[in-house]
């Protein structure tokens, strides 16, 4: 195996892949050669982005994984983790690019900020954060 980032076979996981800078990277990412996983809350919209980001994949379907989920929950970025690592993926890009831009001002509730931190911030952790072992 190469130490090359993005090299053949290796594997990226994208959050927020269904449009924008998410969808741009998957498609880079799949020219390369990598796996890519795709990750995004709207799951009509991340299939379709699957589509486009296949069809520029040397190993067509065989390349790309779809995570329909809210990286916001407390479990899905573990979730995604533990799929790709029970998989034995090779996970050497990992592009933490979702957000949301609900407004989250002084007066806007303590579930609009805990909404938004979870989806920012804590989702962000969860994916870079060393897993506890499994019981």
């Amino acid at each position: 195996m190469s130490d090359a980032v993005f090299h053949t076979g290796r594997t990226a996981v994208v959050s927020g892949a269904a449009s924008g800078i998410g969808l741009a990277a998957c498609r880079r990412l799949a020219t390369f050669g990598m796996r890519v996983c795709m990750i995004d809350v709207d799951a009509a919209a991340l299939k379709e982005a699957a589509t486009e980001v296949i069809a520029l994949a040397p190993d067509g379907t065989e390349a790309v994984r779809m995570f329909a989920c809210d990286i916001g929950a407390d479990a899905a970025m573990m979730s995604v983790r533990n799929t790709l690592a029970d998989d034995s993926a090779d996970v050497a890009f990992l592009f933490n690019n979702a957000v949301i831009r609900d407004k989250a001002g002084a007066w806007d509730g303590m579930a609009t900020w805990r909404r938004v931190l979870d989806v920012n911030f804590f989702a962000v952790l969860a994916g870079v954060a060393r897993p506890s072992p499994r019981t």
